[in-house]
């Protein structure tokens, strides 16, 4: 059973008081931008919700730390969408520090709620030794060298990552090497499918890194490269390399073209 709430803070209210108690819902979609602190208690002592989307909300640190503490105890949690929800780097830390010990996760998103380097960092750091989630979209952040050099090292030893999106995060802005670092990473992975770098701006000389990737990666199968400034030559190289079995698109996920 699912219940969505698009509500004030009275149906805040009401619906907390719903999942004290509750012992039927397992999915739970919020989007609101008041009065989501009301179920602040009824989510750090949950235990039966296994989709939990609170989006396009106005979250402060003590609905995240609810958040933190349902993530560290919920053993039912398998999908968590934050998107847009104004956590930043703080809310990114509390998450991240959750993560460390989940073994149900799944899912998660991040996306669009003003995280920066240390946000990032603090989320990819505790990923790299977990062994249930596939799927993280961190897009629309923005990420330092320090935190590409850890989402570098996540993919290089994560073995259940399946789909990465990193649209928008500016992780290769004047900033070739960090391009090569992260195909260098892809190199040894054996496991990611689905890898986004839509919007994020790539050189002429950093084609080359994704091309020698697309002849050396044997399991990514899309690759973003949308609204990435490809110029005609770039372009043309990574066609040549499409050769084996990749479906690079240029602005979307697409199957094999």
């Amino acid at each position: 059973y699912q219940r969505r709430v698009h509500g004030l803070p009275l149906a805040m209210i009401n619906l907390a008081r719903a999942l004290k108690t509750n012992s039927v819902i397992d999915r739970l979609s919020i989007s609101c931008k008041k009065g989501i602190e009301k179920i602040n208690d009824a989510l750090a002592t949950n235990r039966r919700l296994a989709k939990l989307a609170l989006k396009n909300t106005w979250m402060e640190e003590g609905t995240i730390h609810a958040l933190k503490k349902m993530v560290k105890l919920n053993k039912r949690l398998m999908t968590l969408n934050l998107e847009k929800s104004n956590i930043a780097d703080r809310g990114a830390e509390l998450i991240g520090e959750a993560l460390y010990n989940n073994k149900t996760l799944r899912v998660l998103n991040v996306s669009r709620n003003n995280i920066y380097g240390d946000g990032i960092e603090s989320i990819v750091i505790p990923l790299q030794k977990n062994k249930t989630l596939v799927s993280l979209n961190i897009s629309h952040n923005q990420v330092k060298d320090k935190t590409t050099q850890a989402i570098a090292e996540l993919l290089e030893v994560n073995k259940t990552l399946a789909i990465l999106d990193c649209t928008r995060i500016k992780i290769f802005n004047s900033n070739e090497g960090r391009l090569k670092l992260i195909c260098e990473s892809l190199k040894k992975n054996t496991t990611l499918k689905q890898l986004s770098l839509n919007k994020n701006y790539v050189t002429e000389n950093s084609v080359m890194s994704v091309a020698s990737l697309l002849m050396d990666n044997n399991s990514l199968t899309r690759l973003d490269l949308g609204s990435c400034n490809l110029q005609i030559k770039g372009l043309s190289l990574i066609h040549i390399c499409r050769c084996r079995r990749y479906a690079v698109c240029r602005s979307r996920w697409s199957p094999h073209h």
